[in-house]
């Protein structure tokens, strides 16, 4: 839920980027599609309560399939997707921006200008190994 903070940085994002070329930026993220709906409900519960009874949810798993991919997109249409296999690391990610998804973007975006990429502040996007 966006609290006032939030409504005003975004914004004030959306004001300072109103004249920028999008044409040069690129989103990437990743995305976990299941084939059941058994996945974790959204549950807002009072401190210290985890274990109630009614915050307490029983799931049958039988027969789930779950793929997570990793994408990105730019202004004018969705680019790669990449099957990610397991929970996604840093070293994995490195590995994906490096070896699958870097080459399409270098050869979509050959001029020498620069590009902005954005990604969310997940872990994965953060730690060490993916900034260095």
């Amino acid at each position: 839920m966006l609290n006032e903070d939030h409504r005003v940085a975004r914004v004030n994002y959306a004001q300072q980027n109103l004249n920028r070329d999008w044409s040069r930026v690129i989103f990437l993220d990743e995305k976990t599609f299941s084939s059941s709906q058994d996945s974790k409900l959204p549950l807002w519960r009072l401190d210290n309560t985890r274990y109630e009874p009614n915050h307490v949810l029983y799931m049958q798993r039988s027969g789930r399939i779950s793929v997570g991919v990793l994408g990105w997109i730019s202004s004018d249409r969705p680019e790669e997707l990449v099957q990610i296999g397991g929970q996604m690391n840093g070293a994995q990610y490195v590995r994906i921006l490096n070896d699958i998804l870097l080459p399409g973007i270098l050869d979509r975006y050959a001029h020498p200008r620069p590009i902005t990429v954005v990604q969310d502040n997940s872990r994965v996007h953060t730690c060490r190994i993916v900034r260095t």
